[in-house]
């Protein structure tokens, strides 16, 4: 890999997405890529819409308020902005935001937008690097000096985009003929690539300091009484409500506390009668060591389906540099860590696990999960990537 090397990356999420505290894998990605000495300037594709619906959304948050920051180029459909400063650090010069609703109409006007903005910057032949597997057209293109694609979860499998699973299987296809180095999140999911000797496992991971110390007590944590039982993510149907239900009726006793944004496919009516079922909305990702610092055990009540398979939680990770104990059903990731994490598969042995991992904590089980996920930095997962790009097989 050619030094410093200048990067396009077609984002999962919206920047401002990301500047409203909702982060992800590819957030963490970014963020640490932007650190790193061999690489150059990222520019980062906002989350291209597919639908009328996101296309407006992201109309109203990309293009007509705009992300903060220079702004390069404008039209009506498309915005480049120069990003000095944001959630992901300060790094003048060196981030810009690709914002585009050309999607809707079609992927020749994405293309052809992608090349007036690279040529703007006077980039030429980066590293496309992907998280998109709805739009491939730049995996079919000699444009780039290497085609990286990093699979998060299995999207045929997502609820939001049922609608689109033929579609999925043949961009699936086309990246696994098509990527020069394909990273996922999961074991399971290499299954979804042909070739797999250009297939890489390289799990999530973790910025360790930050869970460390002692925070403030949020002020809608008050007045919840302990133990609090807390999940931390976007509400939506990965989560198994029929058990949620059923664990916290059979725990009276015990507080069960829910941060996350609430998606409208979940119903939290459901927990109307449950007065120990606390739902506190979605929190910037800068606060959330507030809330896991003061839980006393992290859950993690996902469905067991093929989409899970395809996972692998971010929670996990930071519920044990919490040094919580953490109980879950059994999902893709916890194997990880089998000795850490407690795993039930039904209500009734959800319940006890919780019990159990209450019942034997101490300050010493605390520092063992602290020090079993600290090898597992972001710095680690990114330095394991870019060892991957820089074999000379890839050069």
């Amino acid at each position: 890999m050619k030094q410093p090397q200048d990067i396009l990356m077609l984002a999962m999420s919206s920047f401002q997405e990301w500047e409203s505290g909702i982060v992800n894998r590819n957030f963490h990605v970014l963020k640490h890529l932007l650190t790193r000495p061999e690489i150059g300037r990222i520019v980062v594709v906002d989350y291209l819409p597919w639908s009328l619906r996101r296309g407006m959304k992201s109309y109203l948050e990309s293009l007509a308020f705009g992300v903060k920051g220079k702004v390069l180029y404008r039209d009506l459909t498309n915005r480049l902005t120069q990003v000095d400063k944001s959630r992901l650090g300060a790094h003048p010069d060196k981030l810009f935001v690709h914002s585009t609703v050309d999607s809707l109409v079609s992927t020749s006007l994405v293309r052809r937008g992608f090349k007036r903005t690279l040529n703007k910057l006077q980039i030429i032949k980066p590293l496309l690097w992907s998280y998109l597997p709805m739009f491939v057209r730049p995996f079919q293109e000699d444009l780039y000096e290497l085609k990286v694609f990093d699979a998060v979860d299995d999207w045929r499998n997502h609820s939001s985009y049922q609608t689109q699973r033929d579609r999925l299987e043949t961009n699936y296809r086309i990246i696994s003929q098509s990527a020069d180095v394909i990273f996922t999140v999961a074991d399971d999911l290499r299954i979804l690539f042909d070739s797999q000797l250009k297939v890489h496992w390289v799990p999530n991971g973790v910025d360790y300091d930050r869970w460390q110390g002692r925070f403030d007590f949020p002020d809608d944590l008050k007045g919840i009484p302990a133990p609090i039982i807390g999940y931390v993510g976007v509400i939506q149907n990965r989560l198994d409500l029929k058990m949620i239900k059923a664990v916290a009726e059979a725990n009276p006793e015990k507080s069960f506390v829910f941060v996350g944004m609430v998606w409208p496919e979940v119903n939290k009516g459901v927990f109307s009668k449950n007065l120990n079922v606390h739902f506190l909305g979605q929190k910037p990702y800068d606060d959330l060591p507030k809330y896991l610092t003061h839980f006393h055990v992290g859950i993690i009540p996902h469905k067991v389906d093929p989409f899970t398979k395809s996972m692998n939680p971010l929670k996990l990770y930071e519920y044990l540099a919490c040094g919580l104990p953490v109980v879950s059903t059994p999902v893709a990731g916890i194997e990880m860590f089998p000795d850490l994490v407690r795993v039930a598969s039904d209500d009734e042995y959800f319940s006890q696990q919780i019990e159990e991992a209450l019942d034997e904590d101490n300050e010493n089980l605390r520092l063992k999960r602290r020090e079993a996920v600290k090898p597992h930095t972001w710095d680690t997962r990114i330095e394991t990537m870019l060892n991957i790009l820089k074999k000379p097989s890839l050069s």
